[in-house]
């Protein structure tokens, strides 16, 4: 995959040092907007499990679902 453990290990770093779900998210569109979005939407579901009341989660949501679609998951 165009990146692939290089990219991995970069995403790992900067969402250890993300200090709120909000700049996890951030980083999470970048993947999505590079068209990483296997990966993005793995770091999507990861926020749905690990922070179920972020204030934010109908736009996780959202944003996993268009992942889904742009990669064909979706009828």
């Amino acid at each position: 995959s165009p990146g692939g453990p290089a990219l991995k290990a970069l995403v790992g770093v900067l969402l250890r040092l993300a200090r709120n779900p909000a700049e996890g998210l951030a980083l999470h569109a970048w993947l999505e907007n590079a068209g990483h979005l296997s990966r993005a939407a793995d770091l999507y579901k990861d926020i749905l499990k690990s922070n179920p009341d972020y204030s934010q989660i109908l736009d996780v949501r959202f944003r996993l679902a268009r992942c889904y679609d742009s990669m064909g998951l979706v009828d």
